[in-house]
């Protein structure tokens, strides 16, 4: 705009003092007058329009008055009149063309804030989609209006749940509890993002997460017990804080259980993103005939980890409306995987045998 003030002031101020120095000849003021009408056409502000107008008219009479034009003849009366007429209608202009650029400037501004509105809206919605759905399950909901409903032949479930919970509930205020179990949930959180694990749901203090969906791999089962060996050694943790200070500890289970399901989203307001089929109900009796601080899987899971991880054979244990039902413990990473006494934390040779296992395709 600078640019557009500098050439205006420099053509009108310019014509006015040549205007003037000709005698204010019919030929010059018709150039004068043309000059201060473009000027009225020139999108700069208001303010400067209107000095750069002043100023080449108080230039074109104080050279004029220098020079000695009397407007005597009707010839420079004429002209002197059309000046006026052109100057009366140049601010007239001026003042019309800000009006109109004020109120489209007022009219796009005002479209630009609806159209930032609505693109904030739009990311809030992806994102609170996105907190409710998998990302991949979430644009398909957004692209196509729902979500068809997917076969998985391999996949992991995982059941965790606070023994006892009810009877040490009572002993807390609600405030307490809320706050216990959000600590937990919330660290179960960050470790479902570290392996790539889907948290499918909690009800009070049971949370159910899965590997292999809804982004089939061949790494599910070993994701969901590495999982489940950290959530285990975080409870412990928080359990040995607890009972030096005396508090009530929370003792978990874990049972986990691999195969086929099927995956998909329900309800029409509140979007729920959940499986269904045995190998549910299967991990689901895996967590209640496990025992405390232990992670119980079926035989179908053990056959997917057991040349990572040490187990513990228990033999075919009765599980509710399944019979009996072979069951292992998992006591954590072999000792040539595991970089900690414990068998908790993957090493080199682990992480080596896992990029491996990634590379190579499903069998169910």
């Amino acid at each position: 705009m600078l640019f557009l003030v500098l050439i205006g002031a420099y053509l009108a101020i310019g014509c006015g003092f040549i205007t003037a120095l000709a005698d204010a000849d019919p030929a010059y003021v018709g150039g004068y007058i043309f000059i201060l009408t473009v000027m009225a056409l020139v999108p700069v502000d208001r303010r400067y329009a209107l000095v750069i107008i002043a100023a080449s008219l108080l230039t074109f009479f104080v050279v004029g008055r220098f020079e000695n034009i009397s407007f005597n003849k009707p010839s420079d009366r004429y002209s002197l009149q059309d000046l006026s007429s052109a100057t009366v209608v140049a601010i007239a202009f001026i003042y019309l063309m800000h009006n109109t650029r004020l109120a489209s400037w007022l009219k796009s501004r005002k479209i630009e804030q609806q159209s930032e509105e609505m693109r904030f809206d739009k990311e809030k919605i992806d994102n609170l989609l996105l907190n409710i759905l998998p990302p991949v399950v979430a644009e398909e909901l957004k692209s196509q209006g729902y979500v068809k409903p997917v076969f998985y032949p391999s996949a992991t479930i995982v059941f965790t749940d606070f023994v006892g919970f009810t009877k040490i509930s009572e002993t807390l205020t609600p405030d307490q509890l809320v706050r216990e179990l959000d600590a937990a949930f919330s660290r179960f959180d960050r470790v479902m993002d570290k392996y790539g694990l889907e948290k499918l749901k909690t009800i009070g203090d049971s949370y159910m997460y899965a590997g292999g969906v809804p982004l089939a791999n061949a790494t599910h089962a070993i994701d969901a017990v590495l999982s489940a060996l950290e959530i285990q050694s975080f409870v412990e943790q928080i359990n040995l804080e607890k009972y030096q200070s005396g508090r009530p500890v929370f003792e978990i289970r874990i049972g986990i259980n691999s195969g086929p399901l099927m995956a998909g989203v329900v309800g029409e307001k509140k979007f729920v993103y959940d499986v269904w089929g045995d190998s549910v109900n299967l991990a689901s009796r895996m967590e209640s005939s496990g025992g405390k601080g232990r992670i119980n899987i079926s035989e179908s899971t053990y056959a997917r980890i057991k040349d990572y991880f040490e187990t513990e054979a228990r033999g075919q244990v009765l599980a509710k409306n399944k019979g009996v039902v072979d069951m292992y413990f998992v006591r954590g990473l072999k000792k040539e995987f595991a970089s900690d006494p414990e068998g908790r934390t993957p090493n080199k040779r682990f992480q080596a045998a896992y990029r491996k296992l990634q590379e190579e395709n499903i069998t169910a």
